[in-house]
């Protein structure tokens, strides 16, 4: 698994990723994409969400602040990019109401999407292993992550990633990597989660293999994450820095920063 291969891949193909988020962290995520060499749109009306759709390469739909318009649109996103383009889903929220997590499994239940990138806590909710969320952070992860990861994988027929001090990615198939970039610092600001999807997104636009594409962008999003911590003085300037980070990580130091370990 080569993390710089898929850098530079996007770097060279400037996908177009989709992105269906709400407006507490829609701005973050388009930077986040844009950053690490992507071209954002953001489209969250369902009449032009699926027109974008028909043009871009890459799906994410973030439940942020949902509301019906938004679930039509990325209901008709994900129709439109159906077997031509990847589908990241962010179930934000998911085990802090029923409510979230109804619309969670809602949105699983159409069986199109290619990711889920969640926290450890969300990932618990959704494979029914446990863990808490309170509001929209998690408070306590399952006991288990590697197992809750597998299990969501599994059952959802997708690619489950959990972050959190260490990600875990899961393949439908029963592969798994843990990733150890990252740093707490990204834990103190709204929209880190939000904006590591973002890179999700871009990497699986432009890699074929969507466990590698998640596990690469992971551990790009991590080490990013572990420069602009070094270089900030808190969570206020955590985030422009880590656009920063994002754009200028080469491909040679995403591969000698990465630190994966597949587990069998």
């Amino acid at each position: 698994m080569r993390p710089g291969d898929v850098l530079a891949a996007v770097r060279a193909q400037r996908p177009l990723v989709h992105q269906i988020v709400g407006p507490v962290t829609v701005h973050l995520a388009a930077g986040a994409a844009a950053a690490v060499g992507a071209r954002p749109v953001m489209a969250d009306d369902p009449d032009d969400a699926e027109a974008m759709a028909a043009q871009a390469d890459g799906l994410v739909c973030n439940l942020g602040m949902p509301r019906p318009y938004r679930l039509e649109a990325m209901r008709r996103a994900c129709a439109v990019l159906a077997d031509r383009g990847p589908r990241i889903l962010d179930p934000v929220g998911a085990g802090g109401s029923a409510a979230r997590s109804n619309m969670a499994s809602q949105l699983l239940s159409w069986r199109c999407f290619t990711i889920v990138r969640a926290n450890a806590a969300e990932t618990g909710a959704l494979s029914g292993a446990g863990g808490s969320v309170r509001g929209v952070d998690a408070t306590a992860a399952p006991d288990d992550v590697d197992a809750a990861c597998r299990t969501l994988a599994g059952h959802a027929g997708l690619v489950a990633a959990a972050t959190g001090a260490v990600d875990r990615i899961a393949a439908p198939d029963g592969r798994l990597a843990r990733v150890d970039n990252g740093h707490p610092l990204a834990g103190r600001v709204v929209g880190a989660g939000c904006m590591a999807s973002a890179v999700v997104g871009a990497f699986a636009a432009v890699w074929p293999e969507p466990w590698e594409a998640a596990t690469c962008a992971l551990a790009v999003y991590g080490l990013a994450c572990e420069r602009a911590a070094a270089a900030a003085g808190g969570p206020g300037s955590f985030l422009p820095l880590l656009w920063d980070a994002l754009a200028a990580l080469t491909p040679d130091e995403a591969e000698a920063g990465a630190r994966i370990e597949v587990v069998q």
